[in-house]
């Protein structure tokens, strides 16, 4: 399988992002039905990939709080789950929102771009650092997110 973000064809708003799948066959690629959908919600899904614990499938994401719709906003930046007994779905939010990790609310763009290991070490870069929000461009430390609370 190859996971991949994109936007939903045939839309009406501007916030349609979603996770796509598509699937190696032997002729090439077979596109498949998105894993997730965020029409009318959010319009970037990046990131996305997938863990396998205990028999269950977490799909994983990063996204930004200003590419939600302001129907929804505030939301954080952060990174975000949904978890399925399905590798092709469906999928339903860890928790109330999917949230998984965030941003402080004094540092709202401090890191982006996790990742998540098979071990549930979390990585990303620093984004942009304290109020002022200067550029950082490098690693942000390490932390992680026991595969049990998956």
């Amino acid at each position: 399988y190859l996971l991949f973000t994109g936007s939903i064809g045939g839309s009406t708003s501007s916030h349609r992002g979603c996770v796509g799948i598509a699937r190696r066959e032997a002729c090439g690629w077979a596109l498949l039905d998105p894993l997730v959908t965020a029409d009318g919600v959010n319009n970037e899904l990046e990131r996305p990939h997938l863990r396998f614990h205990k028999g269950r499938y977490v799909l994983f994401w990063s996204t930004q709080s200003h590419v939600f719709s302001d129907d929804v906003a505030p939301a954080p930046t952060g990174l975000y789950a949904m978890g399925s007994d399905a590798v092709l779905g469906p999928y339903r939010p860890r928790g109330s929102a999917g949230l998984v990790a965030s941003n402080p609310q004094d540092a709202p763009m401090q890191a982006y771009s996790w990742w998540v290991g098979g071990n549930g070490e979390v990585s990303s870069f620093a984004d942009r650092l304290g109020s002022n929000g200067v550029f950082a461009g490098t690693l942000a430390p390490v932390f992680w997110v026991e595969p049990s609370t998956w």
